[in-house]
């Protein structure tokens, strides 16, 4: 297999575990592994979470709406799959599918919360590796009980 396969395969890799990485930091509220995953300034589009047009976001900033949603939940997690990339340079986008699920404690008024869709990602290579530049949700099922 000769080199640009290698980096290629490589950087794959390296971006699918950038997306892993935010999946296990939301769910284990490791955040400093959050602000590992993405760009000092990000795009965050969650449009069709309920929130009005794609917002220009400090990472901090982008944390704390990731964070204020997931703290009414007692556990989360976040499955995902599919992932489709196209790289060109230092540059990348992956859409992938995600499970989100949401759940409180036994006896609680809506127990759960599950969300499925795509998530649609631009990333870019940093010195520190691939980095989500932009995050968009697409909700594309939602249920709760």
């Amino acid at each position: 297999m000769d080199r640009t396969r290698l980096h290629l395969l490589w950087d794959r890799m390296e971006i699918i575990d950038t997306l892993n990485r935010y999946a296990t930091s939301v769910d284990t509220r490791d955040w400093d592994l959050f602000l590992t995953c993405t760009t000092e300034e990000i795009v965050a589009d969650l449009v069709s979470l309920g929130f009005g047009e794609p917002m220009i976001l400090q990472a901090k900033d982008f944390l704390a709406i990731i964070r204020q949603a997931v703290s009414a939940f007692d556990r989360t997690q976040h499955l995902i799959s599919n992932h489709v990339i196209e790289i060109d340079g230092d540059r990348s986008t992956c859409v992938c599918c995600f499970q989100a699920q949401h759940f409180r404690q036994e006896g609680a008024d809506g127990r759960f919360l599950l969300i499925g869709g795509t998530y649609d990602h631009r990333l870019v290579r940093t010195p520190e590796g691939w980095r989500i530049c932009r995050y968009k949700v697409v909700k594309t099922w939602m249920t709760a009980g």
